[in-house]
């Protein structure tokens, strides 16, 4: 469904019962007057089933009326249309309100919220007279989601697309004005080419949307919405959003029907939240997970469906589209990045929108340290600038004031570098670190100084089994170095043989090449690189290794390559190819934890999940872990987490059978014996002896 709101004109016949409207003092009158007018909402709205509008009035007097539209799956298209439907029906009333002419004007499309708020006024104004003091879309049996909204499962709420009838033109003037990533400029121009069949048939793909910020993604989702409206490709500007996702949302039948209702429209999934793939979050996830898939492939065709990514914590999208791929197609848009110059034509374009009177684009522009920015990073550089502005310019009085500092218990972004020194072991890899941030802030000074640059690029290779911490370290040196102002952002992206090697000759390169656009000013992270070495020489694989030197050299002052893998392969690989063991700079070995730090793992993980164990259960622990390190490729922390999932499965059991009448206090909730460690140690074992790969689930 479909929402609108209008003002309906017209001339009223000399003799017509609409011109008697009172002054407010006879009531009798009025309502007589009230009445009259509420014809016209039974007649083209409440008794309408299965015809294309419902029409209400919520404002009257004698010249025109507003009135609220719900629209089907294919919206208003024409105004005449709606025009034509509302003269017929009244036409067809039993009194004649004498009314010679009608005019639509200011048709514009609102929330289902906004609809609802104009009929429950027109209703107070006894303009709607429904029976029972139902609602109107109670009447029409239409859900109501917004005020539906199960917060303990989701949060639903609305929002509307600037409603701009954009050229390609003008589309690209907005482009150049937002810092637009190339994957953006390319997708707005598969959108207007004329190529394309003109209306809605069906959506070929669906978009994963990558943002800074919240004001970001609603930036480049507006556009794309704006473009897809004007070629016909969606037939409504409201945004459809559900947020804040719990682990019980698949209870809640009413997604379904928001997505039933959103027919020719766009729903936003923000699948933000834990991915773990154990403990107590392995299942719910999994469930999350299948749950969306199900959802997007039943209703993929009538509803446009954005899974949206803010910042670089992790979500649940990539797992969803995993399920969904190939037979539902998506297209990843990112937020772009560019100089001072650009940053600048943002700042302006900000500037246009907000009108702060107290504007400087020089002094703006002297608060513009880095060499590269990002929209959201300038959005954030505005709203301080225009901040500060306030209170030492303007409002002077408040310069010196001291305002209420709150000590947040979140981390915070910069505490990347604390994160890192946290984990446990790894002592020879945190000291390498601290020697690549030294070796790149002196790059960096050099570079300043108008200096060539002293040794290679700081390309990577981590070396070390599966659950040694190699995607974890990588994903907090990309933040790190976004923190050290090395990089341009926090960027980091995951790739491995499936996404870097092409199905078709030609395909590999261009694959290649937008990864490392979709990396650029962060990290690329290629996991199990030898993998892309195939039988036959000149095969995709081999493409797809000479194009990752070519772009290293072409992205070496912007983007950090690092390729993880198992030790032997991967230096075996290296050897292979002296094109690229020829570019690194540096090499991190990851050693396999010892028993004592293994069990300091366990008991973090243990801590995070408010669970304790029993010095029984650690001394079994100990042991469980001195015999599981003499496996090969026992898992590291990965056995660690999977040993502890497992013994809080057999703790449940064990309550259970233990308690009387199923009471229970928080003690025995909280803690795990060396019970709870019993028998699963040999699972492990005999898994691990029938399997190449490591134990336990796919590392972080």
């Amino acid at each position: 469904m479909i929402y609108y709101k209008a003002i309906l004109r017209y001339t009223l016949r000399d003799n017509s019962v609409l011109q008697r409207k009172d002054d407010g003092t006879d009531r009798e009158t009025a309502s007589e007057w009230a009445e009259n007018v509420s014809k016209i909402s039974s007649v083209a709205g409440l008794q309408v089933r299965g015809e294309a509008y419902n029409v209400f009035v919520y404002e009257a007097n004698t010249e025109s009326m507003s009135i609220a539209i719900v629209a089907n799956k294919n919206g208003i298209k024409e105004s005449a249309e709606l025009l034509s439907f509302i003269e017929t029906k009244v036409s067809k009333l039993n009194i004649n309100l004498g009314i010679e002419t009608m005019e639509l004007q200011n048709l514009e499309e609102i929330s289902q919220d906004a609809f609802v708020n104009c009929t429950e006024r027109g209703s107070f104004e006894d303009f709607i007279n429904s029976r029972y003091h139902r609602n109107v879309l109670q009447v029409l049996n239409i859900d109501e989601h917004s005020r539906n909204n199960n917060r303990s499962y989701y949060c639903y709420s609305e929002a509307l697309c600037p409603a701009e009838m954009l050229s390609y033109r003008s589309c690209q003037v907005k482009l150049k004005c937002m810092i637009a990533d190339e994957s953006l400029r390319e997708e707005m121009a598969r959108i207007y080419d004329k190529q394309n069949a003109q209306g809605f048939w069906g959506h070929p793909v669906h978009y994963q949307i990558h943002a800074e910020s919240l004001t970001s993604a609603h930036r480049m989702i507006n556009l794309l919405m704006q473009g897809l409206y004007k070629n016909g490709r969606i037939v409504s500007l409201r945004k459809n959003i559900i947020d804040h996702i719990g682990k019980r949302c698949n209870d809640d039948k009413n997604i379904h029907k928001i997505c039933k209702d959103s027919y020719g429209g766009v729903i936003l999934f923000f699948l933000n939240g834990q991915t773990e793939d154990s403990g107590q979050y392995a299942n719910a996830n999994h469930i999350l997970v299948d749950f969306f898939e199900q959802l997007i492939r039943q209703h993929q065709q009538n509803v446009l469906f954005m899974l949206v990514d803010i910042g670089q914590q992790a979500t649940l999208s990539h797992k969803v589209m995993e399920q969904l791929v190939p037979d539902v197609s998506f297209i990843s848009i990112r937020e772009g990045v560019g100089n001072v110059e650009s940053a600048m034509t943002f700042a302006k374009e900000l500037q246009k929108e907000r009108k702060f009177p107290g504007w400087n684009a020089k002094a703006f522009r002297k608060t513009l340290k880095k060499e590269m920015y990002r929209m959201s990073e300038v959005q954030t550089a505005y709203n301080e600038y225009c901040k500060k502005t306030l209170s030492e310019k303007i409002y002077r009085a408040y310069k010196s004031a001291e305002v209420i500092k709150i000590n947040s218990s979140v981390k915070s972004r910069s505490s990347a570098y604390e994160e890192l020194n946290q984990l446990v072991g790894l002592d020879n890899v945190k000291s390498l670190v601290n020697s690549i941030l030294a070796f790149s802030k002196l790059q960096k000074q050099r570079k300043k100084a108008g200096l060539p640059a002293g040794g290679n690029a700081p390309h990577m290779v981590f070396f070390g089994n599966p659950g040694s911490a190699k995607t974890t370290v990588a994903r907090l040196l990309a933040r790190i170095l976004s923190d050290e102002q090395i990089l341009q952002g926090d960027i980091f992206v995951e790739c491995g043989r499936q996404d870097l090697v092409g199905q078709f000759v030609g395909w590999t390169a261009k694959t290649v090449e937008k990864k490392f656009r979709e990396a650029k000013g962060g990290i690329l992270f290629i996991d199990e690189v030898y993998s892309l070495v195939d039988a036959k020489d000149g095969s995709f694989g081999d493409e797809a290794i000479n194009t990752i030197v070519q772009q290293m050299e072409n992205h070496r002052d912007d983007t950090i390559v690092i390729f993880a893998g198992y030790p032997d392969k991967t230096m075996n690989f290296l050897r292979k190819n002296e094109g690229l063991r020829s570019r690194i700079g540096f090499q991190l070995t990851f050693n396999d934890y010892t028993p004592n730090q293994l069990d300091e793992i366990l008991l973090k993980m243990a801590e995070e999940r408010c669970y304790e164990l029993s010095e029984e259960a650690r001394e079994a622990c100990h042991q469980i872990f001195r015999r599981a390190v003499r496996m090969t490729d026992f898992g590291n922390g990965r056995y660690a987490r999977n040993l502890l999932h497992k013994a809080i499965l057999n703790q449940a059991d064990r309550i259970y059978a233990e308690s009387v009448n199923g009471i229970v206090n928080k003690e025995m909730l909280m803690t795990l014996t060396a019970a709870d460690f019993e028998e699963v140690e040999e699972t492990f074992v005999e898994y691990g002896s029938n399997c190449d790969r490591a134990i336990g689930f796919i590392e972080e």
